[in-house]
C-alpha cells in the first residue's frame, strides 16, 4: 500500500508540488486519455494560499519546518494540507464535469462536492482533475465510454486500463507518488 509521507509540502512548496503534478499529468494525457476535466489554475491558487499559511506558521521556505506544536496542530486540523489529488468522473467535485462517462451528461457540472471530496478538502487536500470512467461506472472489464473514449493500459496501450475507474488506475501507475487518487471502486 502506498502511503503519503507526512507533510510532503515541507520538502517542497505546495505550489511546486502541484506544478510538478500538472506537468506530469499533461505529459501523459495525450497518449493515455485519462482526464476528462482539469482545475489547474484554481489548484495552483490553493497551493499558493497553502504556502502563505505555512510561511505564517514558520515554514518560510521549502524544507522549513514549523515548531512541533504547530506540526501537531497541522496533523489534527489539516493532515493533507497542500497535497493534490484526483477524483473519478463518478465522484462530484464542485464545478467540474460530472457525467459518469455518459454522453447525455457530458456537459453537466457538479453543483457540490461529494462527501469524500469535501472531507479531503477540509483536511487541506487540493483537487487537480477528474479522471475517465466506464459509462456509469458499471463496466468492470474496460474503461470505455462514448463521451470520452477509452483509457488504455499505460504499460500496453493495445489493452484497456480496465475497471470502472480506469482513469484512476492509470494515474496510480503513472503518478510517481506525487499525489493520490480517490477511486470509488
Amino acid at each position: 500500500m502506498n502511503t503519503i509521507p507526512p507533510f510532503p509540502h515541507l520538502q517542497v512548496s505546495s505550489e511546486e508540488l502541484v506544478s510538478a503534478c500538472i506537468g506530469r499529468l499533461e505529459s501523459l494525457t495525450p497518449s493515455l486519455n485519462f482526464l476528462v476535466d482539469r482545475r489547474y489554475d484554481a489548484a495552483l491558487e490553493e497551493a499558493r494560499r497553502t504556502d502563505r499559511i505555512l510561511a505564517s506558521l514558520g515554514a518560510c521556505e521549502p524544507g522549513g519546518v514549523p515548531p512541533e506544536n504547530v506540526r501537531e496542530e497541522m496533523r489534527r486540523e489539516a493532515p493533507l494540507l497542500g497535497v493534490p489529488f484526483s477524483a473519478p468522473d463518478g465522484v462530484r467535485v464542485k464545478g467540474m464535469r460530472h457525467s459518469a462517462g455518459a454522453v447525455a451528461l457530458r456537459h453537466r457540472l457538479a453543483p457540490s462536492d461529494a462527501d469524500a471530496v469535501r472531507r479531503l478538502r477540509e483536511a487541506g487536500a487540493i483537487p487537480l482533475c477528474v479522471s475517465n470512467v466506464s459509462e456509469f461506472g458499471v463496466w468492470w472489464g474496460d474503461c470505455h465510454n462514448c463521451a470520452y473514449g477509452t483509457t488504455p493500459n499505460p504499460h500496453n496501450t493495445d489493452r484497456s486500463a480496465g475497471g470502472a475507474c480506469g482513469g484512476e488506475a492509470c494515474l496510480q501507475v503513472k503518478k510517481e507518488k506525487k499525489y493520490f487518487t480517490l477511486c470509488s471502486c
